[in-house]
């Protein structure tokens, strides 16, 4: 329960005066303890009391200037909030945009002042960097009160609606095994593809068509709508790699906004969001499971300019050297005894048995494997622009690989898919059968 400094100051005076009392045997003193405490219980009553008189009126009415919007493309929001508000009650009633939405025109909140029974009305305008299917955090009010102030988040089916579809408009791809996907869209799909219905419920306006229960409609006489049990995956972790070397600044703003919507995406569908930023061979930051989506936003810019103290250059990871020895040796059998083939094989496939039996694992290796295990993500999203040395990657993509998790790779648009795969060792092959 909330409680302001008004009570705070009562209940000291109350427990000065009851001790007085007791030490004095003040009937005076005692009497004023007693009269505070009553008023006190009596001032707490009331404020529940008004505060479940607006929480039962509560009702909210949105109207959005278009159903499908392009990702970080402005849209204008109406709202249209009915309240009862008793004699002397002050409200404040916010309506929640989606998560990581900006407003960039007007006022999402309203001040209602009791009485008050009837319809208060507010336009806004805003931006949202998430991906997908996007519907409102809901809305939430407070009750200013100098004793007993009070105030609750309403994030209940109708209190989020309607949503809207945000089109990805991005200059970054992201690529499964070696072929792009649309992202979050073809992630939203597929989540909801279980024949399992949940429940159902009244149809609103945003709500899929496909979705529309015929029978329960024809029955009820008014539209319903089946909800899935969706596939429940364990949300990913978002990995940025911070280039070692200057890039074009259009191509640094297209990199952070590209992140900033997988983030925001992935904090509205579980609520939280895991990130690693690295730098080279070196973890700049680990935020796994965070909440605060502005401090997850303020640490990937905040990164670009760290000092980088660990250097790689075209480092291979254990698994790679494994497989070139087994390839080598391969070789090896199928050359004649006296080919001079097989003997350069031999001598490679030995370097490179000397450069494994001598190799330990690298700090950067320990701490991303730890994370990993710690984490158990449902897969690994690389963002990074492909400049400079790409060896922490691989070594990356194969510390995943040996836990059995799936790797995407995000590239700039236009960039020739294949080249980037080979510059981080990825194999098209194994991470299609990964992904």
């Amino acid at each position: 329960m909330e409680v302001g400094r008004s009570v705070q100051a009562a209940l000291l005076f109350t427990v000065i005066l009851a001790g007085f009392s007791i030490l004095a045997d003040s009937v005076a003193a005692a009497l004023g303890a007693c009269t505070l405490g009553m008023f006190l219980v009596s001032r707490s009553a009331v404020a529940s009391f008004h505060f479940r008189t607006v929480a039962g009126s509560l009702s909210i009415e949105r109207t959005l200037e278009k159903k499908v919007v392009k990702q970080d493309a402005s849209i204008k929001v109406g709202i249209k909030v009915r309240v009862r508000v008793p004699q002397g009650v002050a409200l404040l009633i916010e309506d929640l945009p989606p998560v990581g939405a900006r407003l960039i025109e007007g006022s999402c909140s309203l001040q209602v002042q009791g009485p008050f029974d009837g319809e208060e009305t507010a336009t806004y305008r805003m931006t949202v960097p998430t991906e997908g299917r996007v519907r409102f955090a809901g809305v939430r009010v407070d009750m200013p009160d100098h004793f007993f102030p009070k105030s609750a988040t309403f994030a209940g089916e109708s209190m989020q609606m309607p949503g809207f579809m945000v089109k990805p408009n991005r200059l970054f791809l992201t690529h499964r095994g070696g072929h792009e996907t649309r992202g979050s869209e073809e992630r939203r799909l597929s989540s909801v593809s279980s024949d399992l219905v949940r429940s159902f419920r009244k149809f609103v306006d945003g709500d899929d068509y496909r979705n529309i229960d015929w029978k329960m409609t024809a029955r009820h006489d008014t539209l319903y709508i089946k909800e899935y049990s969706a596939e429940v995956t364990a949300p990913p972790l978002i990995l940025v790699d911070i280039p070692q070397v200057p890039v074009d600044p259009a191509v640094r703003s297209a990199f952070l906004d590209t992140v900033q919507a997988a983030v925001a995406t992935w904090m509205q569908e579980s609520g939280s969001v895991s990130l690693m930023i690295i730098k080279g061979p070196a973890v700049i930051s680990f935020l796994p499971k965070d909440t605060d989506y502005a401090g997850v936003l303020r640490a990937i810019p905040a990164s670009w300019d760290a000092i980088q103290e660990t250097w790689f250059y075209r480092s291979r990871p254990a698994s790679g050297l494994q497989m070139e020895i087994a390839a080598l040796s391969k070789m090896v059998k199928k050359e004649g005894e006296e080919s001079d083939s097989k003997k350069y094989f031999a001598n490679l496939s030995a370097y490179y048995a000397a450069v494994l039996a001598g190799r330990s694992l690298s700090v950067f290796e320990e701490q991303v494997a730890r994370a990993l295990w710690r984490l158990n993500p449902g897969r690994i999203e690389i963002f990074s622009c492909n400049a400079g040395d790409q060896s922490h990657i691989r070594l990356v993509t194969s510390i995943a690989e040996h836990q059995g998790i799936a790797v995407e790779v995000w590239a700039q648009k236009g960039q020739e898919k294949t080249g980037v795969f080979e510059r981080i060792g990825f194999d098209q092959r194994a991470g299609a059968e990964a992904a």
